[in-house]
């Protein structure tokens, strides 16, 4: 008992609260998000356990009296406002579903991708015909547009009209924990059409999203900059999925490639796209470290810098997160006195949720936010093992360090959704992360110095392709290793039992680092 006495007095919880004020504020937006999912029963038991909890942790600190009446009424307010707006976003976009040809106007708001006989995109409806009268929605559809080489498609921002049947979307995986009609639901679209060549016109070419179909016209000068430099296609296609986002005309080949090696990341722009670009520049801009005014120069620029690559690569869900992230990340290392990176990554998280509460089901944000979540709280430990070595020799296990900690918390989600593991991607990200960071520097760098030497350029086009061709290799090479996956699936009762294992290690492992510190301090 005395033991655990002290366990509690060394792990202050609630001084672990007091300096992530933002984990305090992303609780009832979860919660909010959570509740409605749960019958009675369950809600009971969630009560119940946060009740248990916090009167334990109230007993563990010795606190005789209630005096966060404040943080209680924050709490209340928090979860109130995260539930409305849940509600809100709900009712704006209701499944709109027809069960006979139905006519609809709307607005195409995704660049087409080409599948083997259609375009795909997606269309926020404005109006539909029912009963010979046109009636107001805001439902948005995937669609699938009949390829017709006699007819010019649709751009992003056009006004189309279409004749078709619109159908509920459908989950036809029955094999993995991937819930594709939730994930769909978390962008808001509930529906789905296939519109025949002849059913469908473009009623207006005034673009109703001008600062989407900017970003896009940028990605094509950028495509057409590099394709002027002779690259083959499979590079090309390589270069708009790592710069661009855009992976429409990647090879299945290459794809399952970094799939199966455990290195798909590196071709979703994300987080570690956003830390390159931020890294470039924080290093290009490092002489105006001198004072704090030269600093918050400094911090705007690498902040304009990480929304213009976001704002050029589409603002994907994943890029927003990361530029968000950063941002805060930022700011704070110029404002805060000690820049706390698990408050500002808490920070990131409770903006997205309270602007869009349906992100917490995404795939990306649970990974992306558990993976940052992993490095931040583990990596320290981690490198307290190769901290000694000379720093020629930090860079293996520091990768090593980086990927065990980031999947510390994202293989259990993994797991559960997809029920496969990489085998070789502790190895693969040895040589892909630092392949990454060198080949988007010097796309950027052949971009720029392109501008005022086409030479130059053309040189460093040859040492991209080679670079390009090496990770294409290597990866090949991987993916093609014996036993390259393993199959294990996990339940989501499973699931949650893991990451709170995780957790306990941690709490566990700063136990004992505390008490090491200590010892030492005596």
């Amino acid at each position: 008992m005395k033991n655990l006495s002290r366990f509690f007095e060394i792990i202050d919880i609630y001084a672990i609260f007091r300096k992530i004020p933002f984990l305090k504020m992303v609780i009832p937006v979860i919660v909010a998000i959570l509740l409605p999912l749960y019958q009675y029963f369950n809600i009971i038991l969630i009560l119940s356990i946060f009740i248990t909890s916090f009167s334990f942790l109230l007993i563990s600190l010795k606190i005789k009296s209630f005096p966060y009446l404040f943080e209680l009424f924050a709490f209340i307010c928090i979860y109130l406002l995260v539930t409305i707006s849940q509600k809100q976003i709900t009712e704006n976009n209701k499944a709109l579903v027809t069960n006979k040809p139905t006519q609809f106007l709307g607005v195409v708001t995704e660049k087409l991708k080409e599948k083997l006989k259609t375009f795909q995109t997606t269309v926020q409806i404005k109006y539909f015909d029912s009963n010979n009268s046109w009636e107001n929605t805001s439902a948005r559809a995937i669609v699938y547009i009949q390829k017709d080489s006699l007819r010019k498609m649709p751009e992003t921002g056009s006004t189309i009209t279409f004749n078709a049947y619109l159908n509920a979307i459908e989950n036809f995986d029955t094999i993995s924990n991937f819930d594709y009609k939730k994930y769909l639901a978390s962008k808001h679209i509930y529906s789905s059409a296939y519109i025949s060549s002849n059913n469908w016109e473009i009623v207006n070419t005034e673009n109703k999203l001008p600062i989407k179909n900017i970003s896009e016209k940028f990605q094509v000068g950028i495509q057409n900059k590099f394709q002027n430099n002779n690259y083959n296609p499979s590079q090309l296609a390589f270069i708009s999925a790592l710069l661009l986002g855009d992976k429409t005309e990647l090879d299945k080949e290459i794809k399952n490639d970094f799939s199966v090696a455990g290195t798909l990341h590196v071709l979703a722009v994300s987080g570690l796209h956003v830390g390159i670009i931020a890294i470039i520049i924080n290093t290009m801009l490092s002489f105006l470290d001198k004072n704090k005014r030269t600093k918050i120069i400094k911090s705007f620029i690498v902040i304009l810098s990480i929304w213009s690559f976001a704002y050029l690569t589409g603002l994907g869900a994943s890029v927003q997160r990361a530029a968000l992230m950063f941002s805060i990340f930022s700011l704070g290392s110029v404002f805060s006195k000690a820049n706390n990176t698990i408050n500002a990554l808490f920070a990131s998280a409770f903006i997205i949720l309270l602007c869009n509460p349906f992100s917490f089901f995404e795939i990306g944000f649970q990974l992306s936010y558990l993976a940052v979540l992993g490095i931040i709280l583990f990596y320290p430990f981690l490198s307290d093992w190769f901290k000694q070595l000379h720093k020629v020799y930090q860079y293996v296990p520091g990768i090593i360090a980086v990927s065990i900690a980031a999947q510390l918390f994202t293989l259990p989600i993994s797991l559960y959704y997809f029920g496969v593991v990489p085998s070789y991607s502790l190895l693969a990200n040895i040589f892909a992360i630092p392949l990454i960071f060198i080949i988007m520097s010097m796309l950027l760098a052949e971009l720029f110095i392109g501008l005022m030497s086409s030479s130059i350029a053309l040189f460093l086009a040859d040492v991209n392709k080679w670079l390009i061709d090496v990770l294409l290799y290597l990866t090949n090479q991987t993916a093609h290793l014996p036993h390259a996956t393993w199959q294990l699936s996990t339940t989501l009762s499973q699931t949650l039992l893991i990451l709170a294992c995780v957790l306990v290690l941690y709490t566990v492992a700063l136990y004992f680092k505390k008490k090491k510190i200590e010892n030492q301090v005596r």
